[in-house]
């Protein structure tokens, strides 16, 4: 867990440095926690791409399994 907090940390510096860091993760609570927006991608097609503040994480758990 140590080792996720630092890349999360250095994640959130890259921001703060106005830097573009693309995170690939199943794990969405860091996601919802390091990121602007949330793209979903099924079969390699773009499923949604939205603005972090206009989603759920049930919004996005729906359109990964949907």
């Amino acid at each position: 867990m140590r080792e996720v907090n630092r890349v999360l940390d250095l994640i959130s510096r890259q921001r703060s440095e106005n830097r573009i860091v693309v995170l690939v993760s199943h794990r969405l609570d860091d996601v919802f926690a390091v990121s602007d927006r949330v793209a979903v991608l099924k079969q390699g097609k773009l499923v949604s791409d939205d603005p972090i503040q206009d989603l759920t994480l049930s919004e996005v758990v729906q359109r990964i399994v949907a």
